[in-house]
């Protein structure tokens, strides 16, 4: 299944959502929500990375938001996420909420390359309306790490 439809927990027990096309090995050529925001081939992350040696990027921003803000951050993020998703290499983006500690959020997106967030999108209007809409309730500058995927293993539900 595509890494998008797995942040966005769009996929079923079998782990995929609704396909379209046959399968390759097993796995979909391509999903529905891949033929919405994935690249120009409307593959599925899992069979499109078979053909590139370029790794997919993960950014991991941590925040932290003010006591009593989490509510107004959240609904700010909500419309503001779009901002993230309109740069050009930007495959997913996905807010969570930290379980132990409500004033811990991440924003978790999914790249085409490292260049396009580190270059495209840090010196865009997207990040400039990003952080206009949600950097009031910042308790503290958020912390950003990149990661790329090593292993991916899923159980049975």
């Amino acid at each position: 299944m595509c890494l998008g439809a797995r942040l966005a927990g769009v996929c079923g027990k079998n782990g995929f959502g609704v396909m379209l096309g046959g399968t390759r090995g097993g796995v979909p050529e391509r999903c529905i929500r891949c033929v919405r925001e994935r690249d120009s081939r409307g593959l599925c992350w899992d069979v499109a990375r078979r053909d590139t040696i370029d790794p997919v990027i993960l950014t991991i921003a941590e925040m932290r938001i003010r006591a009593g803000c989490e509510g107004d951050f959240a609904a700010a993020a909500r419309d503001a996420i779009e901002h993230i998703l309109a740069s050009p290499g930007c495959r997913s983006a996905k807010l969570t909420r930290s379980v132990e500690d409500p004033c811990r959020y991440l924003v978790i997106t999914e790249w085409d390359s490292l260049e396009a967030h580190t270059q495209r999108f840090y010196h865009s209007e997207h990040l400039a309306n990003w952080r206009t809409a949600v950097s009031e309730y910042f308790d503290e500058p958020p912390m950003v790490e990149h990661v790329s995927e090593v292993l991916d293993t899923r159980g049975e539900s």
